[in-house]
């Protein structure tokens, strides 16, 4: 009687305990195939079975998709979270969700990450690999961006999972299993990769087959604030829900998370119908094969990273680690640029020109940010280690550029390879581009700890000088404002993509709640004014409509849509540049770009203005109103071919009008990300790859453009 009392007592207890227990289980986002993770059913699916324990009821769980509000985090004994990475960092304002989870954590709540939500991304964590689920979970896997440690993903046919701990709770009433699955194994849990002392290992398996090793696949912690945290590594495929095995050690996980006692026998559920929990799939759906990316072809790999060592040994200072405007290893060396006592008088050949235009040195933001972004994207897609030397080099340029003047935020032009000469007024060219190719090393795998601190300076620093300006580009002392530094502020013409790529840069580096406010509020004001200007057709009947640096407006275009996650705001976008780059291809040049890149300084309604441009193109057998397009000009480049004078003095041998122009459009037409597209320029960039001998080019801008078609044409990242 006395032991039939006993176990009544015990029994009423675990009820009344589980009767008091709520799971929340929140689903993150995922894009795998059908029949494979299944985030949101199988969330479905473990409420189901929490709700549904023949051994343990009274438990209640709650399902979203999405953050949880204050109300079902406060009412939370544990929360388990399934998605691809660990969600609250994938989730919209991710430190705020991180905030949420710490204060739920020190009230000492439980935490349970179930397959791919025990993984992080190398944005997510420091350098050193810090990051909070070390504390509230034990350990994580580490996608292979982390720079600290790799885990490691493959489905293995069989894998057997075996308990390490056979008398811990979360181990009652399973055995060993195999199944077809994805245990990610190398999984990271601290500094050496050794687990704390407070960390069991619940689970390991023998990984890989070819070179077995005893890995952890699941595990637990018991955390100081008296919360407890379990972390499973599968079931990567759905239909795996159905082994009595893996549900219960997943089940027994949660709820001795939540603090609840786990039977002796292990939770018992019926085996669950997973139809009924809306998958996609039961059975895993491969996606339709994809047309093998194309690697690129050896020789134009090859014929690229030569054009990169020609950039280099012309063009780019030993001193400054920048790429001048004119070659600087010709017959006049650095005397090709102006000199320095001119830059700080603001001159060029005597003439007051405080941009510095025609100096060699007046565009280096331009050229080299440019340089930078396309160097990453060919780095992220080949893997190759001159471009990723180039890249580091090209940072320690930007960097010291941004180390030049004694005011903070300010983008020079320059400097002269003296290292300290440059021209103090600038532009939103110079400034926007600057950014930009910040941004992208930001995100590039290259990084490191301590260009990642000096990049977020900077940027804080370009920033929140032009936020004091009220929007605007001034001068170097900030008394006047630049000679294109109007205010961001138009809501129309070129204004809207400026402003708002900067800020969304800014906002996205700095991970600024502030400056977040700032780029909803110019996105959105106005009825959106500012993205239903850049909704806009463009007009594709007007002369003149384009100039050689129509690439900055694609640049800026590209790097908003990378980082925005509107699916509408990224369409205008991109429509925008797929206009662009189609009217481009069939375009008559001479009619459609403004001459003055060309031409010189003459006003085209000028009555002289015909014959002068007929003198021009007499060399190449064309007249103005010849209906050339910009390729076609490509094939009548000839570097030994001088143009006659012109109103402006260019001197350029034709570079401008038959290289520059045809190796911009090239690389715009890649940013369309139409094959139809990208295969008409291809030709074009075989032959500036194959046909152009480069030593003879003295035109920076020509060079520049080269270097970037045919680095883009190596593949460029797909922005969603």
């Amino acid at each position: 009687m006395k032991i039939l009392l006993t176990l009544l007592l015990f029994l009423a207890a675990t009820f009344l305990h589980a009767a008091e227990t709520r799971v929340l289980i929140v689903v993150g986002p995922s894009k795998h195939p059908p029949g494979s993770h299944e985030v949101a059913a199988g969330g479905r699916l473990m409420k189901h079975c929490l709700e549904n324990m023949t051994n343990l009821p009274g438990v209640k769980a709650d399902v979203v998709e999405g953050w949880p509000d204050k109300t079902l985090r406060d009412a939370a004994s544990s929360v388990v979270f399934i998605g691809d990475f660990f969600p609250p960092n994938r989730l919209p304002n991710a430190a705020q969700n991180l905030a949420d989870l710490d204060e739920m954590m020190r009230r000492g709540c439980g935490i349970v990450c179930v397959h791919y939500a025990t993984g992080v991304h190398g944005d997510d964590v420091t350098p050193e690999g810090d990051h909070p689920l070390l504390r509230w979970l034990g350990g994580y896997f580490a996608n292979r961006t982390c720079k600290h440690h790799e885990s490691f993903a493959k489905i293995f046919p069989e894998a057997t999972i075996e308990p390490a701990v056979p008398q811990h709770p979360v181990s009652r009433g399973w055995k060993a299993f195999t199944l077809h699955d994805e245990p990610y194994y190398n999984n990271y849990f601290g500094r050496g990769n050794v687990m704390a002392a407070n960390v069991t290992a619940l689970a390991t398996s023998m990984l890989p087959p070819e070179s077995p090793k005893r890995e952890t696949v699941a595990w637990c912690i018991e955390r100081p604030d008296g919360g407890r945290g379990f972390g499973i590594v599968m079931p990567h495929f759905y239909k795996n829900w159905r082994n009595d095995d893996l549900r219960r050690f997943i089940l027994n996980g949660i709820v001795w998370s939540a603090k609840v006692d786990v039977p002796a026998e292990g939770v018992r559920t019926a085996a669950p119908a997973l139809a009924d929990f809306g998958p996609a799939s039961i059975e895993y759906v491969p996606p339709p094969p994809k047309k093998a990316a194309a690697k690129p072809a050896e020789d134009r790999l090859e014929q690229t990273k030569a054009l990169c060592r020609e950039y280099t040994a012309g063009f780019i200072s030993p001193e400054t680690d920048l790429a001048y405007g004119h070659r600087i290893n010709g017959p006049k060396g650095i005397g090709a640029l102006e000199k320095p006592e001119e830059i700080m008088a603001g001159r060029v050949r005597g003439v007051e020109k405080p941009m510095g235009y025609g100096s060699g040195i007046e565009d280096l933001a331009y050229h080299n940010a440019l340089l930078l972004y396309a160097l990453c994207d060919a780095e992220e897609k080949t893997g190759e280690t001159l471009f990723a030397e180039m890249a580091h080099r090209a940072f320690r340029g930007l960097k010291r550029m941004s180390e030049l003047s004694p005011h903070r935020g300010f983008v020079p032009r320059g400097p002269h390879p003296d290292g300290k000469s440059y021209y103090k007024d600038s532009s939103l060219d110079q400034h926007t581009l600057y950014l930009c190719g910040l941004w992208r090393f930001y995100h590039s795998r290259l990084i490191k700890a301590e260009e990642k601190t000096a990049l977020r300076d900077i940027v804080r620093a370009v920033i929140m000088r032009l936020k004091d300006a009220g929007w605007a580009i001034h001068v170097e002392d900030g008394k006047a404002k630049s000679w294109e530094g109007g205010s961001m502020l138009i809501q129309d013409g070129k204004m809207p993509l400026v402003l708002l790529c900067m800020v969304a840069i800014a906002a996205d580096v700095l991970d600024d709640a502030a400056l977040k406010a700032d780029y909803e509020r110019f996105a959105t004001e106005d009825n959106a004014r500012r993205f239903a200007s850049l909704a806009k057709p463009q007009d594709m009947t007007r002369p003149r409509r384009y100039t050689m640096f129509q690439n900055q407006h694609i640049l800026r275009a590209e790097t908003l849509r990378r980082i925005e996650t509107d699916p509408k705001r990224r369409d205008i976008l991109h429509l925008r540049t797929i206009e662009t780059a189609e009217d481009m291809l069939k375009c008559a040049y001479l009619h459609a770009f403004r001459a003055l890149e060309w031409l010189g300084d003459e006003p085209t309604k000028d009555a002289s203005f015909i014959p002068a441009a007929n003198r021009y193109l007499a060399p190449l057998g064309l007249t103005f109103d010849s209906p050339i397009t910009s390729l076609d000009l490509l094939k009548k480049f000839d570097p030994q071919r001088e143009n006659p004078a012109t109103p402006g003095n260019h001197g350029q041998r034709y570079e401008a009008v038959a290289l520059a122009n045809p190796a911009m459009v090239c690389h715009i037409a890649i940013f369309s990300e139409k094959p139809e597209v990208i295969a008409a320029v291809q030709p074009s960039i075989d032959h500036l790859l194959t046909k152009v001998d480069w030593k003879k080019v003295n035109m920076g801008w020509a060079i520049n453009y080269g270097t970037l078609a045919a680095l883009w044409s190596l593949g460029v990242p797909k922005s969603d």
